[in-house]
C-alpha cells in the first residue's frame, strides 16, 4: 500500500513536467492527469491503513496493462491513449531508460492507480513496485505515435540500432589497441617500416 502510494504519487510529478514540456509542443493539445493518491491513518480501525482518492467516473480504460505491453487497440484510437503511450516514451528517455511508467489507466485523461518499473539498482534512490522487465518490453514493444514526433522522441529501434554500431565501432577500437599491445615493439615498429613508401628517384638525388 505504501509503495504503491509512492509510486503513483512520484509518476504524478513525471507527468506534471510532462505537461510543461507538452505545452511547448504545438497542436498537442490536452495532458492527461494522474490524481494523487493519499494514504490514511486509522489507528482505531481493525485495518489502519487505507487509500483516499478522487472517485473516476465513467469508462475505465487500460492503455497499458502490468505485463508491460501496450493496449494498442485502445492506444491508436484514442488520443488519450496515444498520449499515455508518448508520456511513457518521454520519461523513458528522461531517465536514460532506468526508469518507466507502467499500467496506464483510468477514465478520459484522468488516470489513476499507475505503476513504475525501474532497472534493477533503482533509479536515484527510487525502486519501482513492477517488474524491472517492463522497460525490456517496452523498448521492444513500443511504436512512436503523432505526440512521441511532436515531443521530437527519437524512435526506440533507431535509438536502439545507432547504440548498437557506436558499440561495435567501440569494439573494434579495443580489438586494434589490445591487438597492438600483444605486438612486440620491436616488430610492430618493423611493420610499420615496411608499410612506408619508398622515395621516389627526385628524392633520393
Amino acid at each position: 500500500m505504501f509503495q504503491e502510494c509512492h509510486a503513483q504519487n512520484t509518476a504524478r510529478e513525471y507527468i506534471k513536467a510532462y505537461k510543461e514540456v507538452a505545452k511547448s509542443a504545438e497542436a498537442f493539445g490536452e495532458v492527461p492527469e494522474i490524481i494523487p493518491i493519499y494514504l490514511v491513518h486509522r489507528p482505531s480501525n481493525d485495518i489502519p491503513y487505507a487509500t483516499l482518492e478522487e472517485e473516476l467516473i465513467g469508462d475505465f480504460v487500460k492503455y497499458s496493462v502490468r505485463d508491460g505491453r501496450e493496449v494498442n487497440l485502445t492506444r491508436r484510437e484514442t488520443e488519450a491513449g496515444q498520449k499515455c503511450c508518448a508520456f511513457q516514451h518521454w520519461v523513458f528517455h528522461k531517465t536514460e531508460g532506468n526508469l518507466l511508467v507502467t499500467d496506464m489507466q483510468g477514465v478520459g485523461m484522468k488516470l489513476t492507480d499507475v505503476g513504475i518499473a525501474t532497472c534493477r539498482k533503482g533509479y536515484r534512490g527510487f525502486r519501482g513496485n513492477c517488474a524491472t522487465s517492463f522497460i525490456d518490453q517496452f523498448r521492444a514493444l513500443h511504436q512512436c505515435n503523432r505526440f512521441c514526433t511532436l515531443l521530437g522522441l527519437q524512435s526506440l529501434y533507431e535509438a536502439s540500432i545507432k547504440a548498437s554500431a557506436k558499440l561495435n565501432d567501440v569494439e573494434q577500437t579495443n580489438c586494434w589497441a589490445q591487438t597492438i599491445d600483444r605486438v612486440p615493439f620491436a616488430r610492430f615498429c618493423t611493420s610499420l617500416a615496411s608499410l612506408a613508401i619508398a622515395p621516389t628517384t627526385s628524392e633520393q638525388q
